[in-house]
């Protein structure tokens, strides 16, 4: 799924607001193909069961948390 982070990667260049839904399993994990560095993600929106240490983590790297 390289062409697939591709894609990704160009829709984060392009944007001026980068937001990433990603539900509890995904937080903290690394993917196979890599899309952007955290210091691009302005906000993730994640589910209530997100690793609260994960979570603070991404609020200390400046990134608006949301979880729904």
């Amino acid at each position: 799924m390289l062409a697939e982070a591709e894609v990704k990667r160009a829709a984060v260049r392009a944007a001026r607001r980068v937001i990433a839904v990603a539900d509890a399993s995904k937080i903290g994990r690394v993917a196979f193909g890599h899309v952007c560095d955290l210091g691009d993600i302005d906000m993730v929106v994640t589910d209530m069961s997100a690793d609260d240490l994960m979570v603070n983590h991404l609020i200390a790297a400046g990134v608006d948390v949301r979880r729904a």
